[in-house]
């Protein structure tokens, strides 16, 4: 398998997981009631669906688990997605939640299954409470010395701006809790976007909270508008921007679940370079596999490093 090289993300991340987001009580780290699952490659594909959602009754080898475990949906959640290997990987609702460990044990026993694990809840940044964090000392953001460009510096930013500033052409896909495509500093940069964690089209946060702004601090990091008068200045202020939102309006910001479905979302849509400024300790094979597509399309995946102090033993995924 081509081993994957992914670039650190510039946008200083600090992960933190929370045992209480998303309403969780079996797992923190895990969606209640959801997990993945794919076929062996001898399976037959030939299943009846309404626009990718399957009637587990309709499914063989589901029929004598539906009523313990109280299974709702399968789900096709990569139908769109140009591999075989996401074809045959589906979502599968259940109301049982408890039985996750079982539900898990029963599917990895059949020879139709190739694998099926959890689906996992991916955390942003959180804020914390130290004195000097987010503080401004001697004009600056952090530490007293620094300013609100000390990320900028750190890299070099003006001389790679002499190179370029960006193209309009270069669609970074930010993938996040929610997009302010509205924001001042962003107008005219977003060229398309979606709301994966409502299924609906729109990325705006549903409240004006700081947790819900991280995605719209990503954004600027990466492709504010340069010399606007506006806000501040970003890495490639002429780059576009593909705004799309992983969380859910009815949880709180911190985690999302729509991971998966947004990183093949951004490279079926004309991604350049996919922003994942988020992540969980876990492995996933679906994350490993859906990494794997966007790569082989040409994407450049940006994951985060967090800022957690544990080095490279303590890796994040993706």
């Amino acid at each position: 398998m081509r081993k994957i090289l992914f670039a650190f993300s510039m946008f200083f991340i600090l992960l933190m997981f929370s045992t209480s987001l998303f309403g969780q009580k079996v797992n923190s780290l895990w969606v209640d009631g959801r997990i993945y699952f794919k076929l062996a490659d001898n399976v037959s594909l030939n299943f009846p669906n309404e626009e990718g959602s399957i009637n587990p009754k309709n499914v063989y080898f589901l029929e004598n688990l539906i009523s313990e475990y109280g299974i709702t949906e399968m789900i096709m959640s990569f139908k769109s997605a140009e591999s075989d290997i996401l074809q045959r990987t589906f979502r599968l609702d259940f109301n049982e939640h408890s039985k996750i460990k079982e539900l898990l044990s029963d599917l990895n026993s059949m020879p139709d299954i190739e694998y099926a694990e959890p689906a996992p809840l991916f955390f942003i940044s959180y804020v914390p409470d130290d004195p000097y964090y987010n503080t401004e000392l001697s004009g600056g953001l952090l530490f007293g010395s620094a300013n609100s460009s000390w990320h900028l510096n750190l890299i070099n930013a003006e001389q790679a701006w002499d190179v370029t500033t960006g193209s309009a052409d270069i669609v970074v896909a930010v993938l996040d809790n929610a997009i302010w495509i509205d924001h001042p500093d962003l107008e005219g940069k977003v060229v398309s976007a979606i709301d994966l964690g409502n299924n609906d089209s729109d990325p705006n946060p549903p409240e004006a909270t700081y947790i819900w702004s991280h995605g719209t601090h990503s954004a600027g990091l990466i492709g504010a508008g340069f010399d606007n008068g506006i806000g501040v200045s970003s890495i490639g202020g002429n780059i576009s921007i593909m705004a799309v939102k992983l969380g859910d309006d009815a949880s709180d910001g911190q985690s999302m679940a729509a991971g998966f479905e947004g990183i093949v979302w951004a490279a079926d849509n004309g991604a350049d370079v996919i922003n994942m400024s988020w992540g969980s300790p876990m492995f996933f094979q679906t994350m490993q596999n859906i990494v794997n597509y966007a790569y082989n399309k040409g994407c450049v995946l940006v994951g985060a490093a967090g800022n957690n102090g544990n080095g490279m033993e303590s890796q994040m995924n993706p």
